[in-house]
């Protein structure tokens, strides 16, 4: 399959394909290594921090989704403010706050535990997630 992305310049291509590559390295929980080698924080938002004063993700995955915001802090990281999935729209679950790292990791080995699961037995997986990390 090939995919194409076109739009004039100045359009946002690069940072269409900037954010996946931002998922990717939170996911691989090497999103402090990301920062640093953009040029920190006030070179991934919008005019820098004065301007943008965080970094908002929002995926859907069919009834599923995933939310984060990033803000900088003083030592020139992104910091997840907060941090929240849902599944089958069963309301948000917030999974953390106040860290340099992605909580989505522990979902990620959770969905690799149970050999990638079938986009149906997500549901499965969050209720996993959630007694192991969520209080009652």
């Amino acid at each position: 399959m090939l995919n194409v992305l076109i739009g004039c310049n100045g359009a946002g291509k690069s940072n269409f394909i900037g954010f996946f590559r931002m998922v990717q390295q939170m996911l691989e929980r090497n999103l402090q290594v990301l920062v640093s080698r953009q040029g920190g924080p006030d070179a991934i938002l919008h005019f820098g921090r004065k301007t943008t004063e965080q970094l908002e993700i929002e995926l859907y995955f069919g009834n599923n989704g995933y939310f984060a915001t990033l803000e900088p802090t003083q030592d020139n990281r992104l910091m997840f403010s907060k941090e929240s999935f849902w599944w089958n729209m069963s309301g948000e679950r917030e999974i953390g706050s106040g860290d340099c790292v992605t909580y989505s990791f522990h979902l990620n080995i959770l969905m690799k535990a149970q050999q990638q699961p079938h986009p149906n037995e997500l549901s499965d997986v969050a209720l996993d997630m959630k007694s192991h990390y969520m209080a009652p």
